[in-house]
């Protein structure tokens, strides 16, 4: 298996590649890269072993370029979709953990983390696998203060809100849950009272940011 190491601070590629050589001894090859062009040729090169990328692009809560652009990340893991990306910052805001939360390929680190789970990430990514961390986990779901809105909705309104979020129309809940149109509809409309909502757009952000849906379901 091979892992690529794609960061601009010395002391955090030396890292990573002492925690590959650690984990995995002489079943992993590792290689660096200092570009986004000897990133491409590097995968060009070795695309049936790569395991995974571990590349640093976002820093100080912004989505800028420290080594690569996003949009580039995005389009080599399009060229490369057996490839795990581990994206691997200091800061990843949620508007960014969100982006990238939805789509298998990649996994998501923060530098803070113990090394215990920098470990797991290379294990899952060596079984092409993504691995998502506590910290951002725990950013994405905890949400406490879209929860006491939820408190005011019924059993039944916060099940036909999930099913809203994940698009389901107002004719398919009323099949699945055996209730007429109208009542589906009243329904609806008492949840974005409650919520503070006007469109099933907005709900659905708010049952997403609650924890309601899980992300993956939702993109799928």
């Amino acid at each position: 298996m091979t892992f690529i190491v794609a960061d601009y601070q010395d002391i955090t590629r030396l890292g990573i590649v002492g925690l590959i050589k650690e984990t995995f001894g002489d079943k992993a090859q590792t290689l660096t890269a200092d570009s986004l062009p000897s990133l491409s040729s590097l995968l060009d090169d070795s695309e049936e072993s790569v395991s995974a990328v571990i590349v640093d692009c976002i820093s100080n809560g912004r989505d800028s370029i420290d080594l690569f652009h996003l949009d580039d990340i995005q389009e080599l893991a399009v060229r490369h979709p057996n490839t795990v990306w581990i994206l691997f910052s200091n800061e990843i805001p949620e508007a960014i953990a969100r982006r990238f939360a939805a789509e298998n390929q990649f996994s998501l680190l923060l530098k803070t983390v113990h090394s215990e789970e920098i470990v797991s990430a290379l294990r899952l990514a060596s079984a092409k696998e993504r691995f998502i961390c506590h910290g951002i986990t725990n950013m994405l779901f905890n949400v406490p203060q879209y929860n006491e809105a939820l408190s005011d909705l019924t059993e039944t309104e916060i099940e036909i809100l999930k099913l809203t979020a994940l698009g389901k129309s107002v004719k398919e809940i009323a099949n699945e849950r055996f209730s007429s149109f109208h009542t589906i509809t009243t329904h609806k409309r008492n949840i974005f009272r409650k919520l503070g909502v006007n469109s099933s757009y907005e709900a659905t952000r708010y049952a997403i940011r609650a924890g309601l849906v899980d992300l993956i379901e939702y993109y799928i």
